[in-house]
Formats: C-alpha cells, structure tokens, sequence
C-alpha cells in the first residue's frame, strides 16, 4: 500500500499544477507524455488533473493490457488466434474474446473435480503455476482476474488491483521472509530481485514482486528511495509541483 500511495503523490509532483508551454511540450518528451496524459484523464477539462483524475489514470497505467502494433509486444501466436479484423492490434471487443477463451483454458485445467467451477483450493493451485512457470502471453493476467476481479466484469477496477497486489505480496513475504520478522528486508529484497532477473518469477507476478521492493519491472531497486527524494521537494505539502518546486527539482537534477 506504501508503494501505490508514493505512485499517487509521484504522480502528482509530475503531473500537478503548472502547464508546459508549447515549445517545452515539443522539445521535451517527458513533457509531451505529460501533455497526452492530462488529455486522456482530464475528465473536467481544467488542464490538470486532481486527485481523483490522477488515480484513474495510475490504475489505468497499472492495469492496461498490452496493445497490438507496431512495437507493442503482443506475439504474432496471440494475435493470430484473437486479432479478428487482421489489422495487427487487439481491440477492446478481441481482449473480450481473447480473455474469455483463455480463462476457459485456464478453468478446465485446474477444475480438478470436474464441477464447472474453480473453488479455492484450484484456484490456489493455479495461482501457484503462475507464480514460478513461464505461460502464454496474457493467461497470468487472466488467471488474476480469475482470482481478483470481485465485481466478476472482466477488468480491475475500484480497489481490486490494490487488493490482488497487497494480497501477492503478502505471498512474496511469505515466501522470502527467512527470519519471519514480518517485513522484507535488504537481503531479501535482493533475493527476491535476483529472482526476477533470472526468470524465477515469471509474467504478470513480476509486477507484484517488483512492488514489493519497491523496483520497476525488471527488478531494478530504488524506486521508493527516488520517490521520497522529489516528496522532499513538495515544500507546502500539498501534493502538488509549484513552479519554485519544479524549479528545485530541475536544479537539483543538474549535474
């Protein structure tokens, strides 16, 4: 939970307040996707985005599927059995489809007794497989949905992603907290990291792992360190960048 509230407050200081100006959008690409992510979240069309704008659009950064195209990522094997319109990306109606069919794969295989649903025990089991083997592209992140999307509509929304990654980490403490002090510390943390670079932990878990130490997706620690160094500069503690704050920043990012 730590690190989701440090990813809302980084939000802010990037996205906060204070506009670029055109030529800074042009020349800056922070400033550009900063620019593109107040238009597609600034739902009251004030030229900022609040609090609640920011954390729509964090989950939104969190939980957005892979996109087709140029660049994207999505294996040609994916593509081949769910891109219907042959056009090289997945449309929301073809990840409806894709997600469908994979949490029926996903189903028949572990429904171990054969009743036609997945009960906790299954659900454990696969979560497990998940967790340590390499799967198809996406079926990870479909067998979480399987497990966490409470309102049963097909995405993560409300608080369910918050719930699946504070519940996965409580399985990652589990499993690296060697003298069971009930926190991670630096030794295991470089554990669990290690892990992630050599494939231990797989797919969509990696996510998960890396929020709970506080990296980025290939394990890459010292996210929570950097974010505390720019809350330093929130002066007035109002979650928002002023431009004497922003300044600060820029200075002190100078060489």
């Amino acid at each position: 939970m730590k690190t989701i509230i440090t990813c809302v407050l980084l939000g802010t200081l990037a996205f906060g307040s204070v506009p670029a100006t055109a030529a800074e959008t042009n020349d800056d690409p922070f400033q550009k996707r900063r620019a593109e992510a107040v238009a597609a979240h600034d739902q009251n069309g004030d030229g900022r985005l609040d609090a609640a704008e920011r954390e729509q659009m964090r989950m939104a950064m969190k939980t957005r599927k892979p996109r087709g195209g140029s660049g994207s990522g999505v294996p040609a094997e994916f593509l081949a059995d769910y891109d219907a319109d042959r056009n090289g990306d997945m449309d929301e109606q073809e990840w409806v489809k894709a997600r469908q069919a994979e949490t029926g794969i996903l189903k028949e295989k572990y429904d171990t007794n054969a009743d036609g649903t997945l009960d906790d025990a299954e659900i454990s089991a696969m979560l497990h497989e998940v967790r340590t083997v390499r799967m198809r592209y996406a079926r990870d992140y479909f067998a979480y949905l399987l497990k966490y999307d409470l309102n049963k509509n097909g995405e993560f929304d409300g608080d369910e992603y918050g719930r699946a990654q504070a519940a996965e980490g409580e399985v990652l403490k589990q499993t690296y907290d060697d003298n069971r002090d009930g926190n991670l510390g630096p030794e295991e943390k470089a554990r669990i990291q290690a892990d992630i670079k050599n494939g231990t932990i797989v797919g969509f878990y990696i996510r998960f792992a890396s929020a709970a130490i506080g990296g980025d997706r290939r394990g890459n620690a010292g996210f929570n360190e950097a974010a505390k160094k720019l809350l330093e500069f929130d002066a007035n503690g109002d979650g928002l960048a002023s431009l004497d704050e922003l300044q600060a920043i820029r200075e002190a990012r100078k060489p």
